[in-house]
């Protein structure tokens, strides 16, 4: 309802409070983008309160009055305080503070009935929020060390769902108090992100206290930031076919995973049979020397049967690496193996030392394959590049080594975009891929040693051709 009441909000037209104040009494909604808010103490019956976007600099005392809102929006004032009277509001619902960075006043804990709270990224949530049981909405949790700001506040959040994310786990002392949390309970919770402090050096407990920041098995999407540990938590790892209701994390709901700046790392996690995986992206693990075997299966797989079809990442659509400094090789599974039956994009970006890539005609659904900032790349073999035919847009940049672009018989089917741009070494394009039925844009820029490109054949369909600095 309140999401309701939001969009009722954005649909009609302000009104301004000083045409409206003498003789009313029993409004029960009022919107504003007026900085004149002196009067609101009259409307004592107020539901509904909403300033989002408005020039206003402070809030009265006298907001504790509005003893019956329900519904209450700051959101993107220039409020830089709230006054404690706010914590009068025993019936408020719905609060939303997004751009609010002042300090939480004493006493929220007092909101009994409040069910979503809305604050920005860089504001801590109220002191013992852990009173505040009816709690179903609150995107951000900071933690701290002090005692009513600890993770163990969310414990008692029963109620608790859709997405969070947990700042500062460097905080978290060890796994028992990252469990106090019970986030493997909270079977609401949709979308978690883990952060922990980006500039440090060690990584004290960060394993423990992943592994105590077990999700419940509805979780569909999970982000890790900044862990230092080397290991990944053995939940993240687990996988059976138990059906029904589980004590422990099943990834058979996850849809996204994202692993970032996690520099200790050492290898990528087996994924490979995570049902409904759809997208994958892989930042900044710049410890990950070579994509193995084991980020497909691992060795004590006992829930495969030699004789029967194995399909490997069966629902990816979007893979992305970024930034793996110190990645060499990526090694590809058994010819027998379907893998990557669903993947759409790939993109493999600023990992320098990646001598080859995976070998296309694999990837029988690719429609966008992006290769940017890889040094170590020299050639794209024929045989690796049949390239797909489902391939719609094809991009290179910044690969310094890379000398030919391969022919490709007959063009690709639904080539629609073609962009080769900053490889210095590159001198041949080969036949095929300009012929391409569905070409439409071509940019070549920036390779100073291709002196010429096979326009023979060229596509009608083109209408932007753009050749630059070669």
């Amino acid at each position: 309802m309140h999401d309701l009441v939001h969009d009722l909000a954005q649909s009609i037209s302000h009104i301004r409070l000083g045409n409206i104040v003498n003789g009313v009494r029993l409004w029960h909604s009022l919107f504003s983008n007026s900085s004149s808010i002196h009067a609101v103490r009259d409307f004592k019956s107020l539901r509904v309160l909403i300033f989002c976007g408005a020039p206003i600099v402070s809030l009265s005392h006298s907001i504790g009055r509005l003893k019956h809102l329900r519904y209450f929006d700051i959101s993107r004032t220039y409020i830089c305080r709230l006054p404690k009277s706010i914590s009068q509001l025993y019936h408020l619902q719905t609060l939303r503070l997004s751009g609010y960075e002042g300090h939480m006043p004493e006493g929220m804990e007092n909101l009994v009935n409040l069910r979503h709270l809305y604050i920005g990224h860089y504001r801590t949530v109220p002191y013992k929020i852990g009173c505040l049981t009816n709690l179903q909405t609150l995107p951000i949790f900071r933690v701290a060390t002090e005692r009513g700001s600890r993770i163990g506040e969310l414990g008692g959040l029963v109620e608790f769902g859709g997405e969070l994310v947990i700042f500062n786990l460097q905080n978290v002392r060890n796994e028992g108090e990252a469990r106090e949390a019970k986030l493997l309970e909270k079977k609401k919770l949709h979308e978690l992100e883990y952060l922990w402090g980006y500039n440090r050096e060690e990584s004290c407990n960060d394993e423990e206290v992943l592994e105590g920041l077990e999700p419940h098995s509805n979780l569909k999407s999970l982000s890790i930031m900044y862990y230092n540990g080397r290991h990944y938590p053995s939940w993240l790892a687990r996988f059976t076919n138990i059906s029904g209701p589980s004590a422990c994390f099943q990834p058979i709901n996850l849809v996204k995973l994202k692993l970032s700046n996690c520099k200790n790392l050492e290898k990528l996690p087996t994924l490979g049979h995570y049902p409904n995986l759809k997208i994958l992206e892989v930042e900044g693990l710049n410890n990950v020397r070579c994509i193995g075997k084991e980020f497909y299966v691992s060795d004590d797989d006992s829930s495969s049967d030699k004789n029967k079809p194995i399909t490997l990442f069966p629902a990816l659509k979007k893979l992305s690496l970024w930034n793996m400094e110190e990645v060499e090789e990526w090694l590809e599974v058994e010819p027998t193996v379907t893998v990557f039956p669903s993947l759409k994009e790939l993109h493999i970006e600023g990992c320098c030392k990646l001598s080859s890539v995976p070998r296309m005609s694999r990837l029988s659904c690719l429609e966008a394959l992006t290769i940017t900032g890889n040094n170590a790349l020299s050639c794209i073999r024929d045989e690796q590049f049949p390239f797909p035919s489902s391939l719609k847009k094809f991009t290179i940049q910044r690969c310094y080594k890379l000398t030919t672009v391969p022919s490709v018989e007959g063009g690709i089917s639904f080539l629609q975009h073609l962009e080769v741009k900053l490889c210095d070494r590159l001198c041949k394009i080969g036949q095929g891929l300009l012929t391409s039925t569905c070409l439409r844009v071509v940019v070549i820029c920036d390779c100073p040693n291709l002196i010429s490109i096979p326009v023979y054949g060229i596509s009608e369909s083109l209408v932007k051709l753009e050749l630059d600095h070669c």
